[in-house]
């Protein structure tokens, strides 16, 4: 055992490779064992090692993970020596071992193995493929999912029964609602629904995604219950993923319990009741709702949302979006797409850009009242450098007055109003009057622009301020008089 702990992690380019595979031999890990681990359940092994080290040996074990899973699923496919397959002659054992890079990103989990088996491409001739025989159909490739339809059935009662093999990818984890192939020669959906196990897999990795969801599913590893905060934490996770960007989205009862399934085959220590329990009538006409932390969320959100008016607003921007962005490119042509593209390179000369800036206005108007996180205004500073340059106030000035071309004129017909209102409440408010008039504050001064620079200060302090909370942070808050 110590000889191959040896091999193996000189070839994976670790130092004092002796040295580790005696911790290893020490610690009594045989390789099934090794098979069975995670990387943190090593970690006692390897505190000896420095970080540099650590990182390598992780993303090595990562790597040598996945294949031995695919090695596995290889040999599942393979047939008994009493049974040979006229496909497979000359296929050996050794050529299903696909050659997988050492190297992954921080990024990949070693509980993406569906997907890395769909996706890894195999050595050329490493695997090689059968000549086509009379009476046996080809390999088919048809979109992301690979068809080996052979006579040979799966040996050793394997979970791929039928005559055809279906790999698929694994799904994201936009949705926990997964389309499975059919097929007429299939019978392994009779004995296991692919969809709930894909279902449950898409979960732990729509938590796996985010730090709040692997700290749940460490804790949950490590104590094999889920506790209260924590339930909050999934029911977030799970169903705000589920409203998507469209926070208008309804979620209904049946999808609940869908979801509720799925979290519960995950958590095998939870109870359906406690994340949903469907409604039920009471009386003649008396209906008991829906309960459990996901259609209470829910409720709650929306009931929320709906109050502040963004479910409204969201979906009219949402329509007059699509509808602008349609019109916008449907109008634009090949030049003005050309001339839009110049200016997010381009900073000079600034007579070109000034041309180009009107020209291409339409277009990005579009990208300015865009929803989502892709074009928030920093971004519009992102895409088209000559703003940050000084020329760029004057181009922000044209595209403001271009989203808005009454504003200027209506702020300033009502400004003398504004000074007269804020004049009389100051007027009224003798304990602001005294606490302006010790910042110098004078709006019975003549003139004009003297006038207006005080009423613009006065403002700033008319308006009251909420206190230091836990955030350490000043916000402000008018009330309805101010």
């Amino acid at each position: 055992m110590f000889q191959f702990y040896a091999d193996l992690f000189q070839k994976w380019k670790l130092k004092d490779c002796d040295k580790i595979a005696r911790a290893f031999v020490d610690a009594e890990i045989e390789l099934e064992v090794l098979k069975q681990c995670t990387f943190d359940e090593l970690a006692p092994v390897l505190s000896a090692l420095p970080l540099g080290e650590k990182l390598k040996f992780k993303k090595s074990f990562e790597a040598w993970m996945k294949s031995v899973v695919i090695l596995e699923i290889s040999n599942e496919l393979m047939p008994e020596p009493n049974e040979p397959c006229p496909e497979a002659e000359n296929v050996s054992c050794n050529a299903l071992i696909p050659d997988l890079p050492i190297s992954y990103s921080s990024e990949d989990s070693i509980q993406d193995i569906d997907s890395d088996l769909s996706s890894t491409s195999f050595k050329e001739g490493s695997l090689k493929t059968p000549k086509k025989q009379s009476g046996s159909s080809p390999t088919k490739r048809s979109g992301e999912t690979f068809i080996c339809e052979s006579p040979c059935k799966s040996p050793r009662n394997s979970p791929f029964e039928s005559e055809n093999v279906i790999l698929e990818e694994t799904p994201t984890a936009k949705s926990l609602d997964v389309p499975t192939s059919t097929s007429s020669n299939s019978t392994d959906a009779k004995s296991k629904d692919p969809e709930e196990v894909c279902s449950k897999e898409t979960l732990r990795k729509l938590l796996d995604k985010c730090d709040l969801g692997k700290f749940v599913l460490l804790s949950y590893k490590s104590t094999k219950q889920l506790e209260t905060s924590h339930r909050s934490d999934v029911a977030k996770v799970v169903l705000y993923n589920e409203m998507g960007p469209d926070f208008s989205k309804p979620v209904h009862n049946s999808r609940h319990r869908k979801l509720a399934e799925y979290i519960v085959e995950l958590f095998p220590s939870e109870t359906l009741s406690e994340w949903f329990t469907p409604a039920k009538k009471i009386g003649l006409k008396q209906y008991k709702a829906a309960r459990g932390r996901l259609p209470t969320l829910y409720h709650n959100t929306r009931r929320n949302l709906l109050k502040s008016g963004v479910v409204w607003k969201l979906r009219d921007n949402l329509k007059d979006t699509a509808s602008n962005a349609v019109n916008a490119e449907s109008n634009s042509d090949p030049d003005t797409q050309s001339k839009q593209k110049w200016l997010k390179r381009s900073v000079k000369p600034l007579s070109t850009v000034n041309t180009f800036w009107e020209q291409t206005r339409e277009l990005r108007m579009v990208e300015l009242t865009s929803i989502g996180d892709k074009n928030v205004i920093s971004n519009y500073f992102e895409l088209y450098k000559v703003l940050k340059l000084d020329a760029g106030l004057d181009l922000l000035i044209r595209d403001f007055d271009a989203l808005h071309p009454d504003f200027r004129d209506t702020f300033v017909i009502e400004w003398q109003n504004l000074v007269t209102s804020v004049k009389n409440y100051i007027d009224d408010n003798l304990c602001k009057k005294v606490e302006l008039a010790a910042l110098e504050i004078d709006l019975e001064v003549e003139e004009d622009d003297y006038r207006t620079i005080n009423t613009a200060r006065a403002i700033g302090n008319l308006v009251n301020i909420r206190r230091r909370i836990k955030a350490a942070k000043e916000a402000w808050k008018p009330s309805p008089k101010n």
